[in-house]
């Protein structure tokens, strides 16, 4: 027996329910080579009819309709595998039934382009995160360097003064006087307090106070 070849309205209802469809439609039996069989007769009539005007016109106006009606269909149908690479992609399981035997490896083909696009964004993001991570270290680590020297600055403050006064406990009360620091200082007798070097040793000397270290 035969096998039914496509005609032009059969192709207009297949493309105007494939519009009409949010997903994939599943094709008749080999209906891409029946339609490349279509568009092969139409040629062949064209030539046919060469001298015949009226008639060329008529073939003229079928080809340009199956062409519109060709092109309407498989972008529709791109469209709708594109969103199936998407599923399979993000393991949805979706159903394939519907992808013809023809278009299986361009829906393969364009897993593989979202699935390599999909993890250099990852990768890149996960760099981007890393140097902003890294960024931010390094300006802590900065600001406690900074903080370390402002220590240290202290700390060197703190010990040029030490080394000008010496510790020294009173023995015996004191009137109140100006010290080389230009502190007034009152001793008590039993205090113990830094006085300025210079201070100090006069009042050693003085048997007023005694040095504690």
């Amino acid at each position: 027996m035969a096998k039914k070849e496509l005609t032009l309205r059969e192709l207009k209802v297949q493309a105007i329910s494939e519009r009409k469809e949010g997903r994939l439609i599943e094709l008749p039996e080999k209906f891409f080579e029946k339609l490349h069989n279509l568009e092969k007769m139409l040629l062949e009539l064209l030539e046919e009819h060469g001298n015949d005007a009226e008639r060329k016109d008529r073939v003229n106006d079928d080809l340009r309709k199956l062409m519109d009606l060709k092109i309407d269909l498989i972008k529709r149908r791109e469209m709708k595998l594109a969103d199936l690479a998407v599923e399979i992609v993000n393991k949805q399981n979706p159903g394939e039934n519907a992808v013809d035997d023809s278009e299986k490896e361009f829906l393969k083909e364009m897993c593989k382009i979202i699935e390599k696009h999909r993890n250099e964004m990852i990768r890149n993001e996960l760099s981007v995160e890393k140097e902003k991570v890294v960024e931010e270290v390094e300006e802590k680590v900065e600001e406690v360097e900074e903080k370390v020297e402002e220590v240290e600055e202290k700390v060197e403050e703190v010990k040029e003064e030490v080394e000008d006064y010496l510790l020294v406990k009173v023995t015996d009360s004191i009137p109140t006087f100006i010290g080389m620091d230009s502190k007034s200082y009152t001793l008590e007798k039993n205090d113990i307090l830094h006085l300025p070097k210079y201070n100090a040793r006069l009042l050693m000397d003085a048997g007023k106070i005694e040095r504690m270290e």
